[in-house]
């Protein structure tokens, strides 16, 4: 299939009708879906009750950079994080970027999908 960037004004014209067709067809079928994330269940939920337990407000918040955890952090990212999923990912450290804003990484792949077409998959 041809991206839209490949796509001529006519081809991009049928798309967009397709498209909108099968939109109205789904927004017929009267469907109230919930699209956010899988719930776990309270069983789930409890698995992680240890780990509430660990911090309280006596709990150093401080990094090994200084910088207070719950905060925005670095630019880079928490060094002892880095570290973390530099030795899980297998890869240098210095190639490990975290980033505190989830917003960022959607924006990022909108762009690509914008800019490139989206992803292609195999």
């Amino acid at each position: 299939m041809k991206t839209y960037q490949e796509m001529s004004k006519e081809e991009l014209t049928q798309e967009l009708t397709a498209l909108k067709a099968e939109y109205e067809k789904i927004k017929g079928m009267g469907l109230a879906l919930d699209m956010s994330r899988g719930k776990p269940s309270k069983a789930q939920l409890d698995l992680s009750n240890g780990m509430m337990d660990v911090l309280n407000s006596g709990s150093d918040m401080m990094c090994a950079a200084g910088v207070d955890c719950r905060n925005y952090g670095i630019m880079d990212g928490i060094p002892e994080a880095r570290h973390l999923l530099a030795d899980m990912s297998e890869v240098p450290e210095k190639n490990i970027l975290i980033d505190n804003s989830f917003e960022t990484l959607l924006n990022e792949e909108r762009e690509n999908f914008i800019f490139h077409g989206g992803v292609e998959h195999e």
